[in-house]
């Protein structure tokens, strides 16, 4: 359930993943997703949406998916203080069994600093960008960037920041749908107290 449509979308994942030396982690999957839209505002109309390529209804996306991650951390689980650094590389393809032909890149690094027993300083920073190709040029609603939500901009609701189109009625109510980016950036900081061992203040 998103803002502006619902779907049902049965999806398969193959891959595998592996630890290197305790701190680096890499893996890669094949991934077929199938999604069909119900529910959807009039915006989303496919016949006249201003998405464009980007919106189908029902569309299949078939895509290879490469990760990796170092860890240079007290601890990975729950790390007090140093840093940690990932990447991801998406392809979907026409010959990968997808509707769409586009390539995701997104990467960010986290840090942690604990100057004190009881004060924490957090840190992180995202970026990505969607490059769509091919025959099929375009990407989903389902895999543009998003933000909002407790892991990237509190305040906003998840999935809430992003790109939007609005549909009007006749006595002017307005309904706005979040479509996703085709680039993100994003930053975080945060002061945290530890008031309690279960119990923290923390200002961001």
């Amino acid at each position: 359930v998103q803002e502006g449509y619902q779907y049902y979308s049965p999806a398969n994942r193959i891959g595998v993943s592996r630890w290197f030396a305790g701190r680096y982690q890499v893996g890669v999957s094949h991934n077929i997703r199938f999604v069909d839209f119900f529910a959807t505002t009039p915006a989303l109309k496919v016949e006249t949406s201003v998405l464009g390529r980007d919106f189908r209804d029902p569309f299949l996306l078939g895509y290879v998916e490469v990760q990796a991650a170092a860890w240079f951390t007290d601890s990975i689980l729950k790390p007090h203080d140093g840093a940690a650094f990932d990447v991801s590389y998406l392809v979907a393809a026409k010959y990968l069994g997808s509707d769409y032909d586009f390539q995701r890149l997104q990467g960010g690094v986290r840090a942690w600093w604990r100057p004190w027993d009881r004060l924490q300083i957090a840190a992180q920073v995202r970026t990505g960008v969607i490059l769509p190709f091919g025959p099929n040029p375009g990407a989903p609603l389902t895999h543009k960037f998003y933000l909002g939500g407790a892991d990237t901009v509190r305040g906003w609701g998840s999935r809430r920041l992003s790109p939007r189109v609005e549909e009007c009625d006749d006595e002017g109510t307005c309904v706005s749908t979040p479509v996703g980016g085709y680039t993100m950036i994003q930053g975080n900081l945060e002061l945290r107290v530890r008031i309690v061992s279960m119990f923290s203040l923390v200002g961001f």
